[in-house]
């Protein structure tokens, strides 16, 4: 179970770098709204670009020091 959680998250990362590191490019791939993607990078450690940062960062830590949710 745990191998594949960490495959997924990488298999994420590499979606994310594939996009430009860009939360709405990887939003438009996944078929979900921008505020689902940012919380799928925050619950796998996948930080941010620098431009989504600036646009989702608030969220995004409030995710991270959110404990896990059900």
């Amino acid at each position: 179970m745990a191998e594949r959680v960490v495959t997924d998250a990488r298999r994420l990362e590499l979606n994310y770098e594939y996009a430009q590191r860009n939360v709405d490019i990887l939003s438009i791939w996944f078929d979900c709204e921008p505020r689902r993607t940012v919380e799928l990078l925050a619950e796998n450690g996948i930080p941010l670009s620098p431009n989504d940062e600036g646009k989702f960062g608030v969220y995004y830590e409030s995710v991270r020091q959110t404990p896990e949710r059900n």
